[in-house]
């Protein structure tokens, strides 16, 4: 006989900077910044999913925090944070496997229980994560320190210490979920923050919604000025507001919801979710070949990306469509359409050296404006432009900007040593994203296949489609395969030197105070030599790399770097750090050259 039974469920969070609460309630602390697997299906016949989550450094390169997570799953959506019963002792990674005991929860993809969180937490580190800011530095709470004054004061009931007032709006929650650790992470959270509010609101969110995923429903603790929630357009906050949200696709879904009240924006009278936006029901999106599409959203659908399809108030419209000859039809991060089949880089790095879309590497001193890359006359193709700027800063100091334009968006990046704006940063359009991949470098993505990385404090790297093949200008190069080319000017004209080349893609004239100042010194002529050669050593960490990045090139490039550098201990770490860089970008594992060079200490991470 069939008998219907309540389907319990389990609950693994990653919060703050970023600690682990596992399936099991096992707590652990992790700071590597690659990509790892939280969670996946193992063993027994159950739908496959898999979930990852991708770290970086924030603020601060003793600590990371998670910045993206990717869901995998096969004809079933699988809630993030949430794990049925039925993946019972069947799932692993670092949300553990779910066996209801803690004991074992850090187990190595191999099967090994580890004693280890480092261990465990790095044994989960996803293959082929090759972005320059993946690297695992250390581990747990030992990274960053708390003084005895920061914690006396966030300790308090102003700050995490509300958590576990017995007065408190938590109170409730305390027998069901002890709060202690809670207030553990929250401290250190803040210590790292300095204090910032949005981290503490962060960290008292956490052990609210695991309150109510276990059940115990508290009182309002957000109040005005602290803590609130605002809401989009058409919805508003609800403390215990139902946890399924009525849609275009079901309109009755808060009927026998199965899932407990939690904090959330509810859709005003009237309005509904399509596509997770609160609209009139009017206004209702597309049920079309199973899948939902909101109101205004065109896609490319079938094998061969044959159609492209728009949705407008419920009625969806087709026509024909084709890829382009230097295209292929494929998915891409959820999302099918006509994707270049190559790319290629140009980097500009150091004081003045750059290495072209098509190969060739030369020497070009600073100017106050230059243009990097930019599509030169009629193209099918979105254009772009990217531009590097040197701004006098007082007396000796410069400011550098780079400046990206496309689309009607203007983006303008200064590469100093702090943060200067909120990121990440979205166009209105979406098709450019602005974010950070390190505490010192900041990505820019394009939904046209353009990527723009800068890496403070003078590196950037551009990589364009192949779509752009020969229809490109500036002193990247025209990116049509042949190196011996690359030095045209805007009209088109070859010339025979780098300097007449830059020259002619320089904007205005190249003043004195746009050039920076040669450090003449004879000692560090002589060492530079042997100091860039561990490049080129068969004896040093980058042997690996030298079949894919060419390592003479780099020497000498690096000893010119130390020639006009006033702080030649630190240029030379920057020179190295971008040759690791190449080389990750070309799916080399460079070995421990912070360690034998010296650039671990006190040197900007990736």
């Amino acid at each position: 006989q069939f008998t219907c039974q309540t389907v319990q469920r389990r609950t693994c969070t990653i919060s703050g900077d970023p600690h682990y609460y596992t399936f099991d309630g096992t707590l652990f602390h992790f700071q590597g910044t690659c990509t790892y697997v939280l969670s996946e299906q193992c063993g027994r016949g159950l739908p496959y999913y898999r979930v990852e989550g991708k770290n970086e450094h924030r603020g601060s390169t003793h600590v990371s925090w998670t910045r993206l997570v990717k869901v995998y799953v096969y004809n079933e959506t699988i809630e993030l944070v949430k794990g049925r019963h039925t993946y019972q002792n069947a799932t692993c990674g670092l949300c553990g496997n779910f066996n209801h005991h803690p004991g074992d929860d850090f187990q190595t993809p191999q099967g090994e229980v580890v004693s280890s969180d480092v261990v465990f937490a790095n044994s989960w580190k996803v293959s082929g994560d090759d972005e320059p800011g993946c690297d695992e530095r250390c581990g747990g709470l030992d990274c960053a320190a708390c003084t005895d004054h920061e914690t006396a004061l966030y300790s308090n009931a102003d700050h995490c210490g509300i958590l576990q007032s017995s007065s408190g709006p938590f109170a409730a929650c305390h027998l069901r979920l002890p709060p202690q650790t809670f207030v553990q992470s929250c401290v250190y959270d803040l210590c790292v923050g300095q204090g910032y509010q949005p981290i503490l609101c962060q960290a008292l969110n956490v052990y609210a919604s695991q309150c109510q995923q276990n059940g115990v429903q508290l009182p309002s603790w957000r109040r005005r000025d602290f803590c609130e929630i605002p809401c989009p357009a058409n919805s508003h906050f609800e403390s215990q507001g139902t946890g399924c949200p009525a849609t275009c696709v079901n309109p009755n879904s808060t009927q026998n919801c199965p899932l407990p009240a939690q904090e959330s924006c509810i859709c005003n009278s009237g309005y509904i979710l399509s596509a997770g936006v609160c609209v009139p029901h009017a206004e209702c999106g597309c049920s079309f070949e199973g899948r939902y599409y909101r109101s205004g959203e065109t896609v490319i659908l079938d094998e061969n990306c044959g159609r492209r399809c728009s949705c407008s108030y419920g009625s969806m419209t087709c026509h024909s469509h084709g890829c382009g000859p230097l295209e292929s039809c494929r998915v891409e991060e959820g999302e099918r359409g006509c994707r270049p089949n190559s790319y290629e880089t140009c980097w500009i790095k150091g004081l003045g050296s750059y290495h072209t879309f098509d190969g060739l590497t030369f020497q070009y001193p600073g100017a106050c404006r230059l243009t990097l890359a930019k599509v030169m006359g009629l193209s099918h193709h979105p254009h772009f432009a990217v531009t590097a700027e040197k701004v006098p800063r007082g007396q000796n100091g410069f400011a550098r900007l780079l400046k990206f334009e496309a689309e009607g968006t203007q983006v303008s990046i200064e590469m100093v040593d702090s943060q200067r704006i909120r990121l990440p940063f979205s166009s209105a359009s979406n098709r450019i994203q602005v974010y950070h991949s390190s505490i010192h470098s900041i990505i820019l993505h394009t939904a046209f296949g353009v990527t723009v990385q800068t890496v403070w404090p003078h590196f950037v790297r551009i990589t364009a489609p192949g779509i752009y093949n020969g229809s490109l200008g500036g002193l990247c190069g025209n990116y049509n395969g042949n190196s011996h080319d690359d030095f045209r000017t805007p009209n088109g004209l070859l010339v025979n030197t780098s300097q007449v080349f830059g020259d002619s893609w320089r904007d205005g004239s190249l003043a004195a105070h746009c050039v920076e100042s040669v450090n003449e010194n004879s000692t560090t002529n002589s060492n530079s030599s042997e100091r860039c050669g561990i490049i080129a050593s068969p004896n040093g960490p980058f042997t690996q790399c030298w079949a894919m990045v060419d390592p003479q090139q780099h020497v000498s490039a690096c000893m010119e770097t130390i020639r006009v550098s006033r702080d030649p201990a630190s240029a030379l770490c920057e020179v190295l750090r971008d040759y690791a860089l190449m080389c990750q970008q070309k799916g080399v594992a460079v070995g421990h050259w912070r360690n034998i060079t010296g650039c671990g200490k006190n040197f900007p991470f990736f």
